[in-house]
C-alpha cells in the first residue's frame, strides 16, 4: 500500500531527528573538523545519499545545532523574565527544573548541546563557522542576570555581584552536563533545591510565606 503524505512527513522528521542527535553527539565529542559526514550518517543509521538530501554539508548541520543550542535556553529564560505573575525565586526554580529534567532522561541530548557550545567556544568555531556574534552567544547569560537582579530587589535572590552569581549558577549546570557525559554510571543527579540554593535567599522566601 502506498504511503500517505503524513507517513512520508513522519519518516522525514524521524530521519532529521536521527541526524541531529547523531550530529550533536559527534560534534560535542570530536568537534567539527574531527567529524565526517560519513560518521554522522552511520551514527544516524541512514545512507550518505539521504544525509545529503537533508543537509548539503556537515557545516550546515553544525550551524543549525549550535544556533538551536544557543536559542533554546534563552527562549525559556526570556519567557520567565517577562512573566509577571511569578516571583524571581520561582523563575529560577522553573529554569533549574527544566535543565535537570534534560539530564534525568538518559535518551535526552541536552548534555551534548551544552558540550557542543563549550567545544565550539573553545575552538572559536562558534564565531567563524556559524556567523554568530557575541550578543547571541551570551544572551542567556545576560537574561539570567536580569532575573537575578530582579530577585535581589525583591529579596528572593541572595545579595552579591549578579555577574558572579550568574557565573556560579551556570557553571554548576554546565558541570553537571560534563560530569554526566564523562562518568557514566558514576553520575548521580543532585536535588534541584541544591542548585537553587546557589541563588535563592531561602530565609527571605520562608519569611514571605509566613506573612
Amino acid at each position: 500500500m502506498p504511503k500517505t503524505k503524513e507517513q512520508f512527513d513522519a519518516m522525514k522528521m524521524a530521519s532529521i531527528e536521527n541526524i541531529r542527535d547523531a550530529g550533536v553527539k559527534l560534534f560535542a565529542k570530536k568537534g567539527l573538523a574531527g567529524t565526517s559526514i560519513n560518521e554522522i550518517a552511520k551514527e544516524a543509521g541512514i545512507s550518505i545519499g539521504l544525509m545529503y538530501h537533508y543537509y548539503k554539508s556537515k557545516e550546515e548541520l553544525y550551524i543549525e545545532l549550535v544556533k538551536f543550542a544557543l536559542t533554546t535556553a534563552n527562549e525559556l529564560l526570556k519567557q520567565l523574565l517577562e512573566t509577571k505573575d511569578m516571583s524571581p525565586g520561582k523563575k529560577i526554580e522553573t529554569f533549574t527544573k527544566n535543565m535537570l529534567d534534560g539530564l534525568n532522561n538518559d535518551g535526552d541530548s541536552a548534555p551534548y548541546y551544552f558540550a557542543l557550545i563549550d567545544q565550539s567556544l573553545l575552538s572559536n568555531n562558534i564565531y567563524k563557522i556559524t556567523g554568530t556574534d557575541e550578543s547571541l552567544v551570551f544572551e542567556s547569560y545576560h537574561t539570567l542576570q536580569l532575573i537575578i537582579r530582579e530577585g535581589q530587589r525583591t529579596g528572593d535572590i541572595k545579595n552579591g555581584d549578579a555577574r558572579s552569581l550568574t557565573t556560579l549558577y551556570l557553571s554548576a549546570i554546565h558541570g553537571l552536563c560534563f560530569f554526566k557525559l564523562t562518568t557514566g554510571d558514576y553520575f548521580s543527579l543532585p536535588e534541584s533545591s541544591w542548585i537553587n540554593e546557589i541563588l535563592i535567599n531561602k530565609q527571605q522566601i520562608l519569611w514571605k510565606r509566613k506573612k
